[in-house]
């Protein structure tokens, strides 16, 4: 039988610290949205995580990628793989007038 991977209760903990951290971030880092998961494997010991992390549309994807690196850089030292991706995007989305207008025929 062939083993299903998983994660363990201690990786989904590393995953929601990790999250949390991001989240309490200065607003000056301009973080809209932050998810976190551990990466399953074979036997729930997760040795990398996927980062979503969105900005605001001011500043550019790398600056993301930097704070994610400099947040973790421990845990990158010590062999922790980390998979992220920086979207861009608006405050409210379509209910923020002040980011953005929308398209006038919705259709």
């Amino acid at each position: 039988m062939t083993e299903i991977p998983y994660v363990s209760d201690k990786a989904n903990a590393v995953a929601r610290w990790m999250e949390k951290r991001l989240q309490e971030a200065a607003p000056s880092a301009g973080i809209l949205f932050v998810s976190v998961r551990a990466v399953p494997v074979k036997g729930g010991k997760a040795t990398a995580f996927d980062i979503r992390l969105g900005i605001v549309r001011s500043l550019e994807e790398r600056t993301g990628m930097i704070l994610i690196e400099h947040l973790f850089r421990e845990e990158i030292k010590a062999g922790i793989a980390i998979n992220a991706a920086v979207y861009r995007g608006v405050r409210g989305a379509a209910r923020d007038e002040s980011d953005a207008t929308p398209h006038p025929d919705p259709s």
